[in-house]
Formats: C-alpha cells, sequence, structure tokens
C-alpha cells in the first residue's frame, strides 16, 4: 500500500464511537501515523512472506522513503514510540488484523471507502494500545501511568534541547491523555483505547510548539506550517 494512500485515508474523517479521542484532524501528525502505519504493514508483510530475522525487515525498511518527518530537528524519540526494541509491535498489529480478519466484515474494492478508513484508524489506534499495555505506559485502569512515560523519555538517546521539553510535556501531557475507548463499525465489536496515541499526539504538538529557532527545518513545507503556527498565537 502507498504511503500516499495511506495518508488520505487517516486524513479522512471517519465517524468514532467516541469524540474526546484523537480525531486524525492534525495533518503534519498525520503524516508521521500514515509513514508508522506504512512500516509496520510492511514489517508484517516481510515477517510473513520472506523472513521473521529483525535484520533482513531492517534491510526492507531502510530502502524505504519516509516522508512523515518532524519540522522541528530530529524525530528520532517518537519512532517506535513506547518499544524502541521493537519485541512487540509486529505482534501486537498481527494481533488486531487477526481479530478483524474474525470479523468477516470487508472493507470492499474501493480504497477511499469510509469502512477503509475506519480500518485504518483502528489498526493505528489498537496496535498502539497494545504496545502501552506490554510496556505499561498504560495502567490497569486505562490511563497514562506518568512516571512510566517519564522514565520511557529518560532512556531515551535525545539531542541536549529536547529533553527538558520532553520531560516538561510529559507532565503535562499524560494527566489530560484520558482513558477513552473507540470502536467502528467498520471494526465490529472491537474497541480500543486512545491514551496513549493522545500522549504521542500532545508531546508531539509540545515539541512542535517549543522548538528552538536553529532547530526549524526550513522547507516549504515547514516554513508555511510555523508561519501558521506563529499567526494563530499572536
Amino acid at each position: 500500500m502507498s504511503r500516499t494512500l495511506v495518508l488520505q485515508l487517516l486524513l479522512a474523517l471517519a465517524v468514532f464511537s467516541a469524540v474526546t479521542a484523537y480525531n486524525f484532524h492534525d495533518a503534519l501528525f498525520n503524516e508521521v501515523l500514515a509513514d508508522q502505519l506504512e512500516d509496520w504493514d510492511l514489517s508484517s508483510r516481510v515477517r510473513r512472506d520472506l523472513s521473521s530475522d529483525d535484520e533482513v525487515v531492517d534491510k526492507y525498511l531502510k530502502c524505504k522513503h519516509h516522508h512523515g518527518k518532524s519540522c522541528c530537528g530530529k524525530s528520532k524519540w517518537f519512532k517506535h514510540f513506547g518499544d524502541k526494541s521493537k519485541n512487540h509491535l509486529s505482534e501486537c498489529f498481527d494481533q488486531f488484523n487477526e481479530k478483524l480478519n474474525a470479523t468477516g466484515i470487508t472493507a470492499g474494492d474501493d480504497p477511499f471507502s469510509c469502512s477503509r478508513v475506519n480500518q485504518m484508524k483502528m489498526k493505528v489506534i489498537c496496535t498502539t494500545e497494545c504496545v502501552g499495555r506490554k510496556v505499561q505506559l498504560i495502567g490497569e485502569d486505562g490511563s497514562i501511568d506518568k512516571e512510566v512515560a517519564l522514565k520511557y523519555i529518560q532512556k531515551l538517546e535525545l539531542e541536549g534541547w529536547q529533553r527538558p521539553i520532553l520531560e516538561s510535556a510529559v507532565e503535562k501531557c499524560a494527566p489530560v491523555a484520558n482513558s477513552t475507548k473507540v470502536s467502528s463499525p467498520n471494526t465490529g465489536d472491537i474497541e480500543c483505547n486512545t491514551a496513549l496515541l493522545s500522549l504521542q499526539h500532545c508531546l508531539y504538538q509540545e515539541v512542535d510548539k517549543n522548538c528552538p529557532e536553529d532547530q526549524k527545518k526550513t522547507d516549504g513545507r515547514c516554513k508555511k506550517h510555523f508561519e501558521k503556527q506563529q499567526i494563530n498565537t499572536e
């Protein structure tokens, strides 16, 4: 599946059972999610059809052109967020696909149908929740464990300017990344929690809003983004 198609699907609107969850209205963050979803899909296919060896999978991923990049410095901190060692991502992604297949619900042949859009969004939400629970970023009550999140950030290899922004962002974002269950008629009775996805989005926004001038990228896309951001804050 092409990155453009995945991005178009994520940008489209869909109706979920809850309105307080991340709503996929942030175009830049959606690009990151689209790139991430394409990685998961490619990894799954390589493991299924060629080899389960991590080195083989990584070789294929390195050949893939990544488009979903931050406009502020390097965004390696976000890659595989919560699962830097990639111990759980493939398992969680495959588990969701198995559950979806078990429902017998298909999205049809139209790549732009609402049903396919909803299924794509649920793939992102459910895979993210699964990872969050396995690494205990999501507690038993379904909310973000702030202390675990802070410890995770502290273990990351970050640039000097990133650490204080991210640690401050966790303090701000964790309490508002509420446990919210969402579902879609296009994925049957599957329900998933958006808490970790909401935390990721909040952290991404905080890094973006507090980006040092010397870390702001100046390509056309990012220049327009920061100009719009400045207008909105005036």
